[in-house]
């Protein structure tokens, strides 16, 4: 399998891959995926980008844990959030806090290490912590539309935080294969 996802935009699939092209995405989550099961919704991944909207990659993140049958308590961030967007309950019940970044510049470390903070030790200083979980997030998962610089990825691995690149994000936008087989979390 080479080239760009049939009817995607070949410089979309460009900008968006510094570092991993997207099939090897596919195929390292996936190595028996039969692409014509999963037809790729250009508009979808496309769209994130072109209107660089951080309130539409938070939809967007929301609406894909639903289609991989999470339960969505918080679609969005706003006010007292305490710096987590979206909070759903996996398929086996587990909270799950995700931060959305859309970005023209690769996340550093400071911002992981204040979502790290957000997600631990600053839990109950959040909406939903108030309001419906009191148990911390088993699953944490930083999404932008664009990369991590090394320093900050370092800091995800260290605090066990999901990280979901541009790469990523289009494959899970474009493609709907479940975002815990494309980030090889287990016990989602």
């Amino acid at each position: 399998m080479h080239g760009h996802p049939p009817g995607a935009g070949g410089a979309l699939f460009t900008r968006l891959s510094p570092y991993e092209p997207w099939e090897h995405v596919l195929r390292r989550a996936i190595p028996d995926l039969d692409l014509a099961d999963h037809p790729y919704d250009q508009v979808r991944a496309e769209r994130l980008w072109r209107a660089e909207d951080w309130l539409l990659l938070e939809e967007y993140t929301s609406r894909r844990l639903g289609e991989d049958n999470c339960a969505v308590v918080q679609s969005v961030g706003s006010s007292g959030d305490g710096g987590v967007d979206v909070v759903a309950k996996s398929p086996g019940r587990h909270v799950i806090a995700v931060q959305c970044k859309h970005y023209n510049q690769p996340i550093d470390a400071t911002t992981m290490k204040v979502f790290h903070y957000d997600t631990t030790a600053g839990w109950e200083d959040t909406k939903v912590w108030r309001e419906t979980f009191t148990e911390p997030p088993r699953h944490r998962l930083f999404v932008t539309t664009n990369t991590f610089e090394p320093t900050a990825t370092r800091a995800a691995q260290r605090a066990g935080i999901h990280l979901v690149d541009a790469t990523i994000l289009a494959v899970w936008m474009g493609f709907k294969v479940p975002l815990n087989q494309l980030l090889g979390i287990e016990r989602w």
